[in-house]
């Protein structure tokens, strides 16, 4: 999600009164194909999509909450966020202009598609409203189109390329989300090819998630966090001998622009602000982002309430307590600086409530010392 969460020109989100991203599910769990790794699988269909009461709504919390940052984010997101069609988003823009009263903030809309629907009308849009667009993408073909199908079995990669290239033709930038699973994960190599090969220079990888709800177990699709740090370590070799200023693989880049400053830099990952992203169903209710998947969990009320209400709920407190206590670990950590204890996802708290653990913890530890290893050998710390 913090793919979209970026500095435009010299600006950055400052601290200021209690500000939040939305991630706005439009259409709920409605989508073109049927991931086998999507969690949505485990839950009760919904096709609601988000009516414009709601979306007014949330528009205009979104700017109050944001009213001393120089920019307001939205992420949209789905399921299939392009399956509500185009008015939807072109009303989008007209009530962002409305509650944008100053104009002076600087908005930035990302969406996150899977890029099957992606046509010239799309394009033209995304265009002359400066979207910014993430593709999901899971590598080469033998790789992508083990998961990624559409519900009659046939694989999605052919349709994703086509997207790109309408993409590419029309100079519109986007991005790559890419999902490692239990088959990719042992191909580093071709995976990093594949992308430099294709110009595809601008990458994020994420791990597969998913566990079995009575034993815990892994699915068969989700590499453990092993097998996923030693994915990352042998990526950030190739990164290096790649020596292209063009290629941003996160969270590589951000391990070690947030090594040289000390600090952790905007990634969500490292960022302990878990609070501040904020899940928005069709129906208005909000959830943190942590709750992707196990249902009411962490619900703070609805977005017709007010963003104010909502930061004041019990539940919203609650939530922030949980965050700061699960960290109380982490504080003595060399690394603290830099992750502050990483993703609140990643503590899969369903499942280990009591441990307290992130489980990457010991993958990003040999991450960023083998980081750190880099720079002191280049004598840039």
């Amino acid at each position: 999600m913090s793919f979209f969460i970026k500095e435009k020109g010299n600006m950055v989100e400052k601290e200021s009164t209690f500000g939040f991203v939305p991630i706005i599910k439009c259409v709920g769990f409605e989508c073109n194909m049927k991931c086998e790794y999507c969690f949505y699988h485990q839950l009760e269909e919904s096709h609601q999509s988000m009516n414009l009461e709601v979306l007014e709504a949330l528009i205009k919390e979104t700017y109050q909450a944001n009213i001393h940052s120089p920019m307001v984010n939205f992420i949209w997101h789905g399921g299939e966020p392009l399956v509500v069609g185009k008015k939807f988003y072109q009303k989008v823009v007209e009530l962002q202009k409305k509650y944008n009263q100053s104009q002076k903030q600087v908005t930035i809309n990302g969406l996150q598609t899977n890029g099957t629907l992606i046509d010239e009308e799309w394009v033209k849009f995304f265009k002359a409203n400066e979207f910014q667009i993430g593709i999901s993408l899971d590598g080469p073909p033998e790789y992508h189109d083990l998961y990624r199908r559409y519900p009659k079995g046939r694989g999605s990669f052919k349709d994703v390329m086509k997207g790109i290239k309408i993409l590419r033709k029309n100079d519109i930038p986007f991005g790559i989300v890419s999902v490692i699973t239990d088959v990719s994960v042992y191909s580093p190599e071709r995976m990093f090819r594949f992308f430099v090969e294709n110009e595809l220079y601008d990458i994020k990888f994420s791990r597969a998630l998913g566990r079995d709800y009575y034993d815990g177990r892994l699915l068969k699709f989700a590499p453990n966090p092993d097998e996923y740090g030693n994915f990352l370590l042998q990526i950030l070799e190739l990164w290096l001998e790649e020596d292209n200023p063009q290629l941003k693989i996160t969270p590589i880049n951000e391990i070690f622009i947030s090594l040289l400053r000390g600090e952790c830099g905007l990634e969500c990952l490292f960022s302990n602000k878990c609070d501040r992203f904020w899940i928005v169903n069709p129906d208005g209710s909000v959830h943190a982002c942590i709750s992707e998947g196990i249902g009411e969990k962490w619900c703070f009320g609805n977005i017709n309430a007010g963003s104010e209400t909502l930061i004041h709920s019990s539940v919203f407190q609650e939530f922030q307590e949980m965050v700061t206590d699960l960290r109380k670990s982490c504080l003595k950590c060399k690394w603290y600086n830099i992750c502050k204890g990483g993703c609140t996802i990643d503590y899969e708290l369903e499942f280990f409530s009591q441990e307290k653990r992130n489980v990457l913890c010991k993958t990003f530890q040999r991450l960023f010392q083998k980081a750190e290893e880099k720079l002191i050998q280049y004598g840039l710390v």
